[in-house]
C-alpha cells in the first residue's frame, strides 16, 4: 500500500477544504481507555445510582420486585439529556405543526440542509454508527497511511465531521449516543428520508428550467422528462461522454439507440465517462479531459438556481426571472458566502438526473451509477489540490461575487461608478479648497484693517514735521511694495495680480504712490 506524503500534502490535509466547517480531529489518547467498566447492577437507594464493577458481581444481591426495575427506568429517564429527548420526540413528530409545537422543529430544518453539504450519496447508518463508535477521533497516523482513493473509510472521516457540524447536539452528546444504539439507527433512517425529501425539492426547483438552462436548437418534445435522455439527440448529446462526441456526431440516432439497447459492443456511458455538459467547451482541449471539466456555463446555473435562484442565472428565458413568493434562496437560509468542492458534485449530480429519462429519482441510469461518479470525482479532488482549490474559488466567484460575461476581458478599467465616486471627491476637494481660500482673504481684510489703523496714525506724524517745517522725504523705490505681513501664504495673495500689478509699476517707476484700492 502505497503511503501518502508527509502532512502538508497529505489527504489529511487536502480534505480539510472539502468542506469549510472541516477541522482536524484530535488525535485519540491511549492507555486504558479503550478498556471498556461493565455495569454488573445498578442499586437504587435515597434517589442515587451505584455503579459496581465486574469484580464485585458475585456480591450482588439480585432485584427482587420489578418495581425496582420500573423506577430505575424512571429514574434513567430523567437523568436523559434534553437533547436526546428531542431526537425522540423529532422522530415521532411527522407533521409540522406538532413539530413546533414540541419545539423540534430547527432539528428538522437542519436535517434538510444536509445533502447540500454531503450530498446524495451517504450511508447515514454507516456514517454515525462509525463515527460514534471512533467518538469522532481519528489518529494522525492512520489518515496518513490511507490512500488517497474515496472509500468508506473517507465517506466517515469527512461526512460525519459535517454532519456533527450541521445537525444540533451531535457532537456534544456522542456517549449519550453510544449508549443508545436502536436510537442511533432511527435517526439515520429519518436523516436519510428528510434528506431524500430536500434533494426532492431541488430537483423540482431544477427539473422544468433544465432545458431552457441549456439553450438547445431543437426542443420539441422535452418538456415531458419521459421524452429526454437518450431518447432525443439534443439531452443525448449533453449526457455523451465527451470523448464520445465524434462518434455521436457521426450518427446521433444510432448512438443513442445502441446506449438505450445495451447490446454487446454498445457505448458505455458510465459514472467514470464525463459527459459534455459538464465542460467548458471554450477551455476543453481535445485529448484532454482535465481542462474545462465541471465549469460549463451551464453547470454553473444549475447551482445559481439551486443556491441563489432562478434570476440570477444568465437564461434569457422570462420564466426563470420569477421567484417563490415567501421563499428566500438557500444561500440566505444557508448563510453561504462559499460553495465547496461536494456541493458542486451534488449539482452535477442532479443536473444529470434533470437531463435523463427516469420518472422518478434513482442513483442508476443505464450504465451510470451517481455513488461511482461520486467516488470518482472525490478521488480526483484529493489528488489534485490546485484543481481542487481553483474550481472551489472558481464558483464561489461565479455565484456570489460580480464577474465579467468573459472573463478574458479586462476588468481593471473603472466602472460608471467607480468614476462617479471620483467625481464627487474631486469636487469636495475643489470645494474645501475654495472655503480656505475664503478664510485667508477674511484673515487679509483683518490684517488690512489693522495696517490703515497704523497708516492714519504716520499721517498724523508727518502733518506736524510739516508744520515744524520738515522736509517731506521722497518714497523709496522699494516703499511703493505693499507691506508683508503674516505667512508666506498670506504674503502671496497681498501681492498685486493681472492689471493692477502693470499699475503698480507704471507708478513706481514714476516715483508715484499707489493707494490701496489700485489708484494712484
Amino acid at each position: 500500500m502505497p503511503r501518502a506524503s508527509p502532512v502538508s500534502s497529505s489527504p489529511f490535509s487536502r480534505l480539510q477544504s472539502l468542506s469549510p466547517s472541516l477541522s482536524p480531529p484530535p488525535p485519540r489518547t491511549s492507555g486504558k481507555s479503550s478498556q471498556h467498566i461493565k455495569l454488573a447492577s445498578v442499586k437504587q437507594k435515597k434517589g442515587k445510582a451505584t455503579e459496581i464493577q465486574d469484580d464485585d458481581e458475585d456480591n450482588v444481591a439480585p432485584l427482587k420486585k420489578k418495581q425496582k426495575t420500573t423506577h430505575i427506568c424512571t429514574t434513567e429517564t430523567q437523568e436523559t439529556p434534553e437533547i436526546i429527548r428531542r431526537y425522540e420526540i423529532l422522530l415521532t413528530s411527522t407533521k409540522q405543526m406538532t413539530r413546533i409545537s414540541n419545539g423540534v422543529e430547527y432539528l428538522y430544518q437542519a436535517a434538510r440542509t444536509l445533502p447540500r453539504h454531503v450530498g446524495t450519496c451517504v450511508n447515514y447508518a454507516y456514517v454515525l454508527t462509525e463515527g460514534l463508535h471512533r467518538n469522532g477521533q481519528w489518529e494522525r497516523d492512520e489518515i496518513e497511511q490511507q490512500v488517497p482513493t474515496w472509500d468508506p473509510w473517507w465517506e466517515v472521516f469527512v461526512y460525519f465531521d459535517i454532519i456533527c457540524k450541521q445537525f444540533p447536539g451531535l457532537h456534544d452528546h456522542m456517549r449519550d449516543l453510544r449508549e443508545r444504539p436502536e436510537l442511533v439507527g432511527q435517526l439515520a433512517r429519518w436523516m436519510n428520508s428528510v434528506a431524500g425529501k430536500a434533494r426532492g425539492d431541488d430537483i423540482s426547483r431544477l427539473k422544468d428550467k433544465i432545458i431552457s438552462l441549456a439553450k438547445l436548437a431543437d426542443t420539441s418534445g422535452l418538456e415531458a422528462k419521459t421524452s429526454r435522455g437518450f431518447k432525443h439527440p439534443e439531452t443525448g448529446r449533453m449526457l455523451c461522454p465527451i470523448k464520445l462526441l465524434d462518434d455521436f456526431d457521426a450518427n446521433p440516432e444510432k448512438f443513442c439507440r445502441m446506449v438505450r439497447d445495451r447490446k454487446e459492443g454498445h457505448p458505455r456511458v458510465g459514472g467514470g465517462d464525463y459527459p459534455l455538459f459538464m465542460y467548458d467547451m471554450k477551455a476543453y482541449v481535445p485529448g484532454k479531459l482535465k481542462p474545462g471539466f465541471l465549469k460549463s456555463k451551464f453547470l454553473v446555473d444549475c447551482a445559481k438556481v439551486v443556491f441563489t435562484g432562478p434570476s440570477s442565472t444568465s437564461a434569457p428565458d422570462s420564466e426563470l426571472t420569477g421567484r417563490s413568493k415567501g421563499k428566500p434562496p438557500i444561500c440566505r437560509t444557508l448563510n453561504m458566502t462559499s460553495i465547496n468542492f461536494i456541493s458542486i458534485v451534488y449539482i452535477a449530480i442532479l443536473a444529470r438526473f434533470c437531463l435523463n429519462s427516469q420518472s422518478e429519482w434513482q442513483e442508476r441510469d443505464i450504465d451510470f451509477s451517481s455513488e461511482e461518479f461520486m467516488c470518482n470525482v472525490m478521488t480526483i479532488s484529493m489528488r489534485s489540490d490546485k484543481w481542487h482549490d481553483e474550481l472551489c474559488e472558481w464558483y464561489t466567484r461565479q455565484l456570489f461575487q460580480q464577474v465579467c460575461e468573459d472573463e478574458g476581458v479586462d476588468d481593471s478599467v473603472p466602472s460608471a461608478h467607480e468614476l462617479l465616486l471620483a467625481e464627487i471627491a474631486q469636487e469636495q476637494e475643489e470645494e474645501a479648497r475654495e472655503a480656505s481660500i475664503v478664510e485667508a482673504e477674511e484673515d487679509e481684510g483683518d490684517e488690512d484693517q489693522e495696517e490703515d489703523e497704523g497708516g492714519d496714525e504716520d499721517a498724523e506724524g508727518v502733518n506736524d514735521d510739516e508744520e515744524n517745517g520738515e522736509p517731506e522725504e521722497q518714497p523709496a523705490a522699494s516703499a511703493v511694495e505693499a507691506p508683508r505681513h503674516g505667512s508666506p501664504q498670506a504674503r502671496r495673495k497681498q501681492e498685486p495680480k493681472g492689471a493692477a500689478l502693470d499699475v503698480a509699476r507704471k507708478a513706481t517707476n514714476k516715483g508715484k504712490r499707489v493707494n490701496r484700492d489700485g489708484s494712484v
